[in-house]
């Protein structure tokens, strides 16, 4: 069997075909790259605004708990747990 030797001046050459099927590979591969950092940026635009929502609500809760242990406490129909 013959020895092959490569070296910098080696040539390979490819079909032209197999060049376009690598350029539409590469093609579509940076496009769905593409659509999937712009999906992921929006999910996480999502999730953030849920966070400050959720953060937004848990505040006017403690603020509601907080009017209502005063109201009860003023009026003194506060409940304590004589255990």
């Amino acid at each position: 069997m013959k020895d092959l030797r490569i070296d910098e001046a080696s040539r390979v050459n490819l079909s032209l075909r197999l060049l376009w099927a690598i350029l539409a590979g590469v093609a579509v591969g940076g496009f769905a790259l593409a659509a999937n950092c712009y999906q992921m940026a929006d999910i996480k635009n999502a999730i953030a605004s849920l966070e400050r929502k959720l953060e937004s609500f848990n505040s006017r809760l403690d603020d509601h708990e907080r009017r209502l242990i005063r109201i009860e406490a003023k009026t003194g129909i506060a409940k304590h747990d004589t255990r």
